[in-house]
C-alpha cells in the first residue's frame, strides 16, 4: 500500500504536526471519599478525587486488576491512568501486589500515573507527573 502524495495521510513522526492526535476517553470515575479503587474505576483511566482532602484511595488488589483484564496480559505490559484531586490533600494507596515508584500523595494537583507488569501477580505504578 503506497502512502498518499498529497491530502489527509497520517504519518508517524514528523509529519502532519498540525493535527491533533485524537483517542478515546469514556467518563471520568468521580470519587468522593477514601475508597479502594475497583477495577472498572481504574480501567476508565481519569479519576477525579472530589472530597475535602485528606482522604487515601487504595488501588484494587492485583489479583482484582488482572482478572478485570484477561489471560493475555503479559509481563511489561503498561497503561497510563490520570487523578485529578479537586480539594485538599490525597494519597495514593497500594492494594495486594502493587509498588508506587514516586509521590503518591497530591495536593489539589493531577498525577499521571504509568502502571506496569512487573511479574506474574506483580504490578508497579509509577508517578510520572
Amino acid at each position: 500500500m503506497a502512502l498518499p502524495t498529497v491530502g489527509d495521510g497520517y504519518q508517524i513522526g514528523d509529519g502532519n504536526t498540525n493535527e491533533p492526535k485524537l483517542g478515546v476517553q469514556g467518563a471520568p470515575t468521580e470519587i468522593t471519599d477514601a475508597a479502594t479503587i475497583t477495577a472498572a474505576q481504574l480501567k476508565t483511566g481519569l479519576l477525579v478525587l472530589t472530597s475535602s482532602g485528606g482522604d487515601s484511595y487504595t488501588l484494587p488488589t492485583v489479583a482484582l486488576w488482572e482478572t478485570s483484564l484477561g489471560d493475555n496480559v503479559k509481563v511489561n505490559a503498561a497503561f497510563d491512568f490520570y487523578i485529578v484531586s479537586l480539594g485538599g490533600t490525597s494519597t495514593l494507596a497500594v492494594g495486594t501486589g502493587w509498588t508506587i515508584v514516586g509521590h503518591a500523595t497530591m495536593a489539589t494537583v493531577s498525577g499521571h500515573w504509568r502502571a506496569r507488569k512487573t511479574a506474574a501477580g506483580a504490578w508497579t505504578a509509577y508517578r510520572l507527573a
